[in-house]
């Protein structure tokens, strides 16, 4: 193994010795605005085809403000290999299952019901398997064009077994009523994880969902209890208007939906918070685990400062939010234990030649 070039044998000792490696997000709302309104009026003038390349330039400013040790990520990639990935898959993906999807109504059109259900069947059941993939591949572009002190991210295979395994998944969540959601979950992060790489040094995940249930149930207690608000007040204001349609019945039935909204939510994010500490915590790198600290009063002002900028700037500001989200998780994330950044060649791995086609077709509405 070789040090990287970039890395002085000073800097690697001390990260070697010093077991708080810490995490920092230092972009601002008033610089990443300029950004935004320059992808508008090009995508406007484009007719949205400057996407990528706005894409691109919303990751380049976040991930040169996303700090580790105090040294800025570089995002290396470029809107014409987003471009050229959504053109590959539109031309052999989206097309020919389009074109099996109006075939199979001709079909059932024409009396033959059963091959052209079977045929329709057969498409829906295919985007059951490709957003998985499309998720992998794209998180394997994004890590391989991800340095930080000229060491690039990986992850290694194709994503055919991710998607495969998330295909199966898919019917044990509908099987158990969804009660094995966290196992999902769990196994899915496991999966990612154990082939994801800094370098030529890997990560580790090796936990059981077991205290994700515990914040599962809970979310399913806060959903209960808002559907139990939501029968209260809709029953309440039913009777009294008699069983009729009036406007105190309707306001009672908007209240107790508003509750029920508001408690499925607020269970929602807890789940969600326990999520992020239980993944990030159990996850390790060399001799160092990740930890997160974030509070979940914090989250949930984040998620709703979000909903509210969304809907003011009718989802302009989207990229804002989804700088406010790395904001949360890098300004409460750290890695604790020994760190020897100076054994750390660069990654073997592959690089992918073209971007996320299948998860620009699917508009995953990711960084």
């Amino acid at each position: 193994m070789t040090t990287p070039s970039n890395l002085s044998s000073d800097i690697a000792s001390a990260d070697h010795t010093d077991h708080h490696h810490l995490f920092e997000f230092t972009g601002e709302a008033a610089e990443m605005w300029p950004i935004i309104f320059k992808n508008l009026v090009f995508n406007i003038l484009t007719l949205s085809l400057y996407r990528f390349w706005a894409r691109t330039n919303v990751r380049r400013y976040i991930w040169e403000n996303t700090k580790f040790k105090g040294d800025p990520l570089e995002y290396t990639g470029e809107g014409g290999e987003l471009f050229k990935g959504f053109l590959i898959v539109l031309l052999f993906v989206f097309l020919p299952l389009i074109g099996l999807a109006v075939w199979a109504q001709l079909l059932i059109a024409k009396g033959n019901a059963g091959l052209g259900a079977s045929l329709l069947f057969g498409v829906y059941m295919s985007f059951l398997w490709l957003v998985p993939l499309g998720i992998y591949k794209a998180h394997k572009y994004r890590l391989s064009r991800t340095r930080w002190r000229g060491i690039r991210g990986a992850l290694e295979g194709s994503g055919t077994g991710y998607a495969w395994s998330s295909f199966g998944y898919f019917f044990l969540i509908g099987i158990t009523g969804g009660l094995a959601f966290p196992f999902v979950e769990n196994a899915l992060w496991k999966k990612m994880i154990n082939k994801t790489s800094f370098g030529d040094e890997g990560f580790r995940y090796d936990m059981p969902p077991g205290p994700l249930y515990r914040a599962f149930f809970a979310y399913l207690g806060f959903g209960f209890l808002g559907f139990i608000a939501f029968a209260v007040f809709g029953g309440f204001s039913a009777l009294s208007s008699g069983g009729s349609i009036e406007g105190g019945a309707i306001v009672g039935f908007f209240i107790g939906y508003i509750a029920m909204l508001f408690s499925f939510g607020i269970g929602y994010a807890f789940y969600l918070h326990r999520q992020l500490i239980h993944f990030w915590d159990n996850t390790h790198y060399q001799g160092c685990r990740f930890s997160f600290t974030g509070e979940l009063g914090d989250m949930i002002k984040m998620y709703i400062g979000n909903f509210i900028l969304i809907v003011v700037t009718l989802g302009i500001a989207f990229p804002i939010t989804q700088m406010r989200f790395v904001r949360y998780v890098m300004d409460h994330m750290k890695m604790v234990g020994p760190l020897d950044l100076s054994v750390i060649s660069q990654s073997t791995e592959e690089e992918p030649s073209f971007g996320e086609g299948l998860a620009e077709g699917f508009d995953m509405g990711s960084i």
